[in-house]
């Protein structure tokens, strides 16, 4: 008897470790068409460190006249990066890196679009300038003042949390800029993984932590009242989505993938990715769709207002759940087919950052909470991919078969059992 529990308890950890493993690869296989896995290139060959570019040097050496930096050294770090450095001491002032040897195979609508950024130790962007181009003039200047003002002034993380959104009437330009942007970013986050970095622990991380202790005591109660739920709905909305943007998305795991990232300033969000994986395991099946998930909490308390509401039967929640399911498929093979990031910037999570967020992904996401007043959390039957991809990593709700998680029945996901 001994022996029969023991070993059934070692496929139950083989069971949840290849449940994990499988939607792991699924990102890994879409993040190899970017060219990149885990921040390192995979085809291209990293530039050596007599590769320097004089545009460059002489693009930073005018923009330290311009601050009045003109006492400062500049010192090579790399083939595309510079650091400035005070005279006396030598304390670091900022980082120039230029993305013309790092982005080599993004173009845009005329060619190579590189970008030029200047960094504070702590990693706040003071400074974007754009190296030379042959995009027509025009269509740059309105993507380059379209995009500048979302990245001075802010840091690493934050750009990395509210994303760069793209200028509708000049796509190629402003995606250009952006993939050149993202991959300063993530060689400045490589190159400072090998130092310390600033935890910046603060208060809004204290309550991101709370906020998950609220939600794991309650769902553990057998017992509990309405008036917990709601609490613990308020705060996923509240501090999970507006206040820390520690919220999970298709998008941002598929980042990781490709570009790595920086523990210091990406921790919130992997914790929150932590504990959804491990409650699961624990017997709390569907745990960041019911207990953490800010959008899916948005709709259910949208859905207790007294409204009429629309009565899905069985048969009709079964299609929903397929629906979702071919929309995933959908996704991943355009993914694997290196076509369907686009797709990805559509995820409704990015209301909760609406100055990054573009005016379609807010009207689509203020429709979908809207239609959860009559529906009881639509988004998360019928459509979300981030849903699905929990699923699959969760052996409890993938060996159902038919039914997942999110089809399981209402009730479970208001009673949050």
């Amino acid at each position: 008897m001994y022996k029969q529990k023991w070993f059934g308890r070692v496929m139950q950890v083989l069971d949840a470790c290849l449940s994990i493993a499988l939607p792991v690869l699924m990102l890994v296989a879409a993040a190899v068409w970017s060219g990149a896995l885990g921040g390192r290139p995979l085809v291209a060959e990293t530039p050596t460190a007599d590769e320097t570019s004089a545009e460059a040097v002489t693009l930073l050496q005018s923009e330290m006249k311009a601050m009045g930096w003109g006492d400062c050294l500049v010192q090579q770090v790399d083939s595309v990066t510079w650091q400035v450095v005070e005279n006396e001491g030598g304390t670091a002032r900022a980082q120039w890196i230029s993305s013309q040897k790092i982005a080599t195979d993004v173009q845009g609508f005329a060619g190579a679009t590189p970008v030029c950024l200047m960094l504070s130790p702590e990693g706040k962007i003071l400074k974007v300038v754009p190296q030379e181009h042959a995009e027509t003039k025009d269509y740059f200047d309105e993507a380059w003042q379209h995009i500048l003002p979302q990245c001075e002034g802010k840091t690493l993380a934050e750009l990395d949390a509210e994303k760069i959104d793209g200028m509708t009437g000049a796509t190629y330009t402003s995606q250009s800029l952006i993939k050149n942007i993202n991959a300063v970013k993530t060689h400045w986050s490589q190159a400072e993984q090998g130092t310390e970095q600033p935890w910046n622990f603060g208060w809004k991380h204290a309550a991101l932590l709370l906020t998950l202790l609220v939600g794991g005591v309650v769902a553990w109660m057998k017992r509990k009242a309405p008036w917990m739920r709601i609490i613990v709905l308020v705060l996923n909305v509240g501090v999970v989505g507006v206040w820390t943007g520690s919220y999970l998305s298709l998008s941002q795991l598929l980042g990781w993938m490709e570009h790595g990232w920086v523990l210091a300033m990406a921790y919130p969000a992997i914790l929150v990715l932590s504990v959804s994986l491990l409650m699961p395991l624990l017997g709390k099946r569907k745990y960041y769709c019911n207990w953490i998930c800010p959008y899916g909490s948005a709709q259910e308390l949208l859905g207790k207002l007294p409204v009429p509401k629309v009565e899905i039967s069985k048969r009709g929640a079964e299609w929903m759940t397929w629906i979702r399911r071919v929309c995933f498929g959908t996704l991943f093979v355009l993914l694997w087919m290196g076509v369907g990031r686009d797709v990805l910037g559509y995820e409704p999570f990015s209301l909760f950052q609406p100055q990054a967020a573009a005016p379609a992904v807010l009207i689509i996401s203020g429709m979908i909470l809207l239609s959860s007043l009559f529906v009881h959390r639509p988004w998360c039957r019928c459509f979300c991919p981030l849903g699905e991809l929990m699923d699959m990593a969760n052996p409890s709700v993938r060996s159902k078969g038919k039914v997942s998680q999110c089809e399981t029945k209402i009730k479970e996901d208001q009673d949050g059992k």
